[in-house]
């Protein structure tokens, strides 16, 4: 990989640690921008574009549902956690506030679909989460394949079947997701 991968930063102290992540994979240093960017069009720019974690819903951080909705289709997308959240619902999936919230915890993950960014990776994997909302599973329309779920059945990744878009409710640049390098160099592959 050549060309620079955008990072939009949605407020998150997580940024970093993905823009790290990113670096010591693909070999190129991200750019990163924050979500309240005067212009977004200047995402049209890269053909590789990461949604970090964030605070609160999709449709209150900044323009990020609007660069969703000017790269859709056009560019390279992978949404973590909030930026997950936030592809799905441009989609017009919903979202549901959990009982209980997933603040700094692993959880097991369940491979659904090796053939995929989970190319390598046990059937069963470790997930740093840190949320209060997911996905409602019912409300994903046909175009998605889901990719892996938690133990309770909750959403923790998704892939677009035709657009080069995933999603992943885990945080693969967390010390609670060990094999996160790979996930990472999977989704840049793929």
């Amino acid at each position: 990989m050549n060309q620079p991968i955008l990072l939009l930063d949605n407020f998150d102290s997580f940024t970093y640690n993905l823009y790290h992540l990113l670096y010591t994979v693909s070999g190129v240093k991200p750019v990163v921008m924050r979500n309240d960017l005067p212009n977004p069009k200047v995402a049209l720019e890269f053909e590789t574009v990461v949604l970090s974690p964030g605070p609160g819903l999709p449709q209150e951080a900044g323009k990020l549902m609007e660069v969703i909705d000017l790269c859709w289709g056009k560019t390279k997308l992978l949404g973590g956690c909030l930026g997950h959240q936030a592809i799905a619902m441009h989609s017009g999936a919903s979202l549901e506030q959990l009982n209980y919230v997933h603040h700094g915890i692993s959880r097991k993950g369940k491979v659904l679909n090796s053939d995929s960014i989970f190319h390598s990776i046990e059937n069963s994997f470790d997930a740093g989460s840190y949320h209060s909302w997911t996905v409602q599973k019912d409300s994903l329309n046909d175009s998605w394949n889901i990719l892996s779920v938690d133990t309770q059945g909750e959403i923790l990744a998704i892939e677009h079947k035709n657009l080069p878009i995933t999603g992943i409710q885990f945080h693969p640049e967390s010390v609670l997701t060990p094999q996160g390098g790979l996930i990472i160099e999977n989704w840049l592959k793929h």
